[in-house]
């Protein structure tokens, strides 16, 4: 959960939550390709309910944009990397990360990367632990979603459960 810049790791269910104003909102998962572009019209998924709970089970890119006409372009989105780097994150469910104070997003946050079309594989028997200790990737990518889009409306709070 992110307050204040802070990452706290409590349950072991990895979870994202939106959190925005769904009058002015929303959230929608798409393609790498329609990310890039900010196109919002073949949708993998739409959330519109301002408390927007999303599984993060498997490693791989999950892809988000805001798709009221403008929010996108002007950076309303983000790209979530779930990896399973058991060693970037301690085994303590108490465990307390902080973000940097102040990012803005770069090129190389939002660099593309192969996108594929089948299916992520499923967890293998023996990596449950390694599923416990997700590693999100994080950096610029909160604060681009959570916080940057001023005068547009803006999710105001992005939290990540692992």
């Amino acid at each position: 959960e992110i307050h204040d810049g802070k990452l706290s790791s409590f349950i072991n269910t990895p979870i994202a939550v939106f959190r925005y104003n769904n009058k002015f909102n929303n959230v929608v998962r798409v393609t790498h390709q329609n990310f890039k572009s900010c196109n919002a019209t073949s949708p993998i998924a739409v959330y519109s309910s301002g408390a927007d709970t999303i599984n993060l089970t498997r490693p791989g890119h999950l892809y988000f944009i805001c798709s009221i006409p403008g929010h996108c372009l002007a950076g309303q989105k983000v790209n979530i990397e779930v990896t399973l780097a058991m060693e970037h994150l301690p085994s303590s469910a108490s465990a307390v990360y902080q973000l940097p104070q102040s990012a803005s997003v770069s090129d190389e946050a939002l660099a593309p990367s192969p996108e594929s079309l089948e299916p992520i594989p499923g967890p293998t028997q023996g990596s449950a632990p390694a599923l416990r200790s997700l590693n999100f990737w994080l950096s610029l990518v909160v604060l681009a979603f959570g916080f940057g889009v001023t005068g547009i409306g803006t999710y105001s709070l992005v939290e990540f459960h692992v």
